[in-house]
């Protein structure tokens, strides 16, 4: 009798993960200034990778924009390596989905920006998001924009930007607490505040990898009612960040995929520098364990 309803409780686990999947799931932009006006800046890819989805653009395309929003740069950056992720999950009870694929794809290039007044965007384009994304407008039809922002010669014309130090899990347990350091690390030593902010929609089904990418400002995603900023997963805790350490809660109550936006701006002598923004997917499970009855229960 243990093992049936060990057995019923895997069955129901698994199969109310939809694994539907279209490409994106997130990524960012970050950068390391190299000094003499060079920076090396790394592109980072999240892609589903289950059979038949599309691979990581090989090159990708990078636009830099000055502070008038015009295009001085388009810049083809070749795919360095690519690693799958572990199907982590915050419980130690439950053991993750294994019929999930989630891909890495790292893009690092050497690039020369001159210190110019209002500094530089630098942002990649692509189409489209996952299906089966609950808490946005038409997923399958909206791309994502990944951006850096490298601040101009007024303020700190050799910065680099903050690095997240690692990735959330990629399954959540509905109905249980999620806590987790999502803090960054300056280089530079700068003063970092974090916050929730909504991701940057992309490029479209009918032009998924533009080249070059569109020009700033970027537009952000519609949220799905009842779900926002301030309630991105659901539930009777919302979703927050804390500003000074980086430590993510919540205790979602629906299952389902979300999309999860998160932003650290960096502060030099009390003056903004720029901003780092990460978009996530996290998989809302159900994580009930089986009850265990009596041997003599039939």
């Amino acid at each position: 009798m243990k093992r049936l309803l060990l057995l019923l409780s895997t069955i129901f686990f698994l199969g109310h993960f939809n694994a539907s999947a279209t490409h994106i799931v997130g990524g960012e932009l970050v950068y390391t200034s190299l000094g003499s006006s060079q920076y090396a800046v790394t592109l980072i890819v999240y892609r589903d990778c289950n059979g038949g989805q599309a691979a990581f653009d090989d090159p990708a395309s990078i636009g830099v924009f000055n502070a008038s929003n015009a295009l001085v740069q388009n810049l083809n950056f070749n795919l360095d390596s690519i690693v799958e992720l572990d199907g982590t999950i915050n419980s130690s009870c439950v053991t993750a989905p294994s019929n999930v694929c989630i891909e890495v794809g790292y893009y690092t290039e050497i690039i020369t920006l001159p210190p110019v007044i209002g500094g530089y965007t630098v942002a990649y384009q692509r189409c489209c998001r996952n299906a089966g994304v609950s808490n946005i407008q038409n997923p399958d039809d909206v791309g994502a924009t990944y951006v850096a922002t490298i601040p101009g010669s007024e303020s700190s014309p050799n910065n680099t930007s903050p690095v997240w130090n690692q990735l959330p899990p990629l399954y959540v347990c509905a109905n249980l607490p999620f806590e987790f350091d999502h803090s960054a690390i300056d280089a530079d030593g700068d003063s970092l505040v974090y916050s929730l902010c909504t991701p940057f929609e992309g490029a479209t089904p009918g032009a998924p990898q533009p080249d070059p990418p569109g020009t700033p400002p970027y537009t952000e995603l519609n949220w799905q009612a009842p779900f926002a900023l301030n309630n991105m997963l659901g539930g009777p805790i919302p979703f927050t960040i804390d500003p000074v350490t980086g430590e993510i809660n919540a205790t979602p109550n629906a299952q389902g995929t979300f999309v999860i936006g998160l932003c650290v701006q960096e502060y030099r002598n009390g003056v903004l520098l720029g901003e780092t923004r990460r978009g996530f997917q996290l998989n809302v499970v159900n994580c009930q364990a089986p009850v265990a009855l009596p041997d003599d229960v039939n």
